[in-house]
Parts: C-alpha cells; structure tokens; sequence
C-alpha cells in the first residue's frame, strides 16, 4: 500500500504540464480603452446573469448588472484596498462620515485629504464580444465588463422609454461601443484622459447569435446552445456587494484613524473635559452622513 501512495506521487499527468513561463492566463475583464486620439470601436451583446445552484442554472438576475459603491483606500504601508460601501443596499457607511468630516473641516489640509475617501460607483454585466475592431482575437468570447452609471442610464431608457430588455437573447439589442479619449483637468489640477461613451449606443432589436447560430425560442435545441453559452462565462458573482468581514472592519478602522479632523480632536477634548466637570451639554456634532459619488459628479459637470 505505501509503494502504491509513494507511485501515485510520481504519477504526472500531461495537464499539468506548462513549460512556458512565460504564459499569462486570459483576464476574465473586458477593457475596451482608446489610446491617445484613437476611437476604439466594438459591437457587444449584455447577457442576463444566471443564477447557479448546485453548479446548475436554475434563472437569471431580474436585472442584468451587478451595482455596487465602494472605495478605494490605503493603509499606513500605502498599501490600497477595496471596500463595499453599505450604501449600496441603503445603509449608513463610516467612511462617507469620514469624508463629510474632513470636507467640512475648517483646516485646509483637512479638505484636501477628503478627496482620498471618494466614493465610486461601478456596475458589472457579462457580454459577448459580437465584433472587436482592435482585439478580433476577442470575438465570441465571454467577459466580465465594468463601467459607471453614464452606460447603465443607456440600458435604463432602452427599458422604461422602448421596453426593450437588451439583455434578452431572443428580442434584445446588440451595443455599439464607441469610445474615445477626453483630456480634463481636475479640480485638483491634475490633468487626465477620461473614456468618453456619449456616442456609445444600442442596435436594432435582434436574436443573440452564438458560434453562428441564434437564439429562437421555437428551436428544440436552444436549451443546449443556452448550457453551452453559459458553460464559458466567468464568474461575475466574486463582484456582487459583499458586506465587510471581521479583518476589513479592523483593517478599515485603522485606516480611519489617519483621517480624524482637527474638530474631531477638539471635540474628544471638551467632552472629556465636560464630563469630569460633570457638565452633560457637550458640543453637537453632527453623525448624519450620506454617500457621494464625486467621481460621477465630476463626469456630469464636464458633460463626458
């Protein structure tokens, strides 16, 4: 028996095998990004996401994105993490305290470390690249595309002015990217390239085509064609709102601790002080917060 174990060691199977070290395996992400003054040009197909169990698909989502507002911070070590902001399910988030904290503040350097807590807000949907004019090598495969609320108000009026799902397969619409570059400076001074979408639009009304065929609800076959479509696509689930764990609301509290205000200081002082005096009326200070998405609203002022 132990022979057979120390064998079974050795036993090397051929699908193991990369001797190419220099070998990347594929992103799961669809980054279509013009470079310089280039306009980069695609036809791509949003796909409703299923809902899995027991590794079956038993649906697909009501809607065909996935929504969530997050940040992204660092630690003392400038090293960077993502966070889930409550907000996106309608909670209370610490971190847009925080921001509206140091926004306010009377100090200088206070508002101008409140731009590190801004607030982003991203969907992601799955697509089938129907037709990439720069990246053919793409055509028919799956991916995981991320973008901001500017693409997903174009899916939003196809639905509640046309009634037109553009994720359906069967009566939905192709999309039609067409993206350039356009060069702002920030409030902050800094100068950079934003994508611009405003050119990006939706087909006319046709059945999805995959490996050559399309969809047709009357078609005994399309069962298999929607297990093989799906068989391909990677997981979107990892980028569903997650709420934080135990290690990131310790993680986050530390980082926190680098973003208290002078006021906030000050504050702890008189009450520390009012207390030992056996005063109970302390300064007030205001706990309500609400998110922000600055980053969208400096979109919106440029009119990207």
């Amino acid at each position: 028996m132990a022979t057979k174990n120390i064998l079974e060691i050795f036993n090397l199977d051929d699908a193991n095998v990369n001797l190419d070290l220099n070998s990347k395996k594929e992103s799961e992400f669809y980054n279509p990004k013009p470079e310089g003054k280039e306009t980069y040009t695609a036809t791509v197909r949003i796909l409703p996401i299923p809902v899995n169990e027991n590794g079956e698909i038993v649906g697909v989502e009501a809607e065909p994105f996935y929504m969530k507002k997050r940040y992204y911070l660092r630690d003392v070590d400038n090293t960077g993490y993502y966070f889930d902001s409550p907000a996106t399910i309608g909670e209370r988030c610490p971190i847009s305290g925080a921001y509206f904290r140091l926004k306010n503040s009377q100090n200088v350097l206070d508002k101008k470390r409140a731009e590190e807590l801004k607030l982003n807000t991203h969907f992601w949907s799955l697509v089938l690249i129907v037709d990439d004019k720069k990246h053919p090598e793409l055509n028919g495969k799956i991916k995981i595309f991320r973008y901001t609320s500017e693409l997903q108000d174009k899916i939003k009026i196809e639905w509640e002015k046309r009634k037109v799902k553009v994720w359906d397969p069967f009566n939905g619409k192709d999309f039609d990217l067409t993206i350039t570059n356009k060069r702002v400076a920030l409030p902050s001074g800094e100068v950079r390239d934003f994508s611009d979408y405003t050119k990006c639009e939706f087909l006319e009304k046709s059945p999805l085509v995959y490996k050559g065929k399309a969809f047709d609800k009357t078609d005994k076959n399309v069962g298999t064609l929607i297990t093989e479509l799906y068989k391909s696509c990677p997981n979107i689930g990892e980028y569903k709102y997650k709420a934080w764990t135990e290690e990131e609301k310790v993680l986050l509290n530390k980082i926190l601790d680098r973003y208290k205000t002078k006021e906030d200081d000050s504050d702890v002082e008189q009450s520390i002080t009012a207390s030992k005096m056996g005063n109970t009326k302390t300064k007030s200070v205001a706990t309500e917060s609400y998110d922000v998405d600055e980053a969208e609203e400096i979109m919106k002022t440029l009119d990207l």
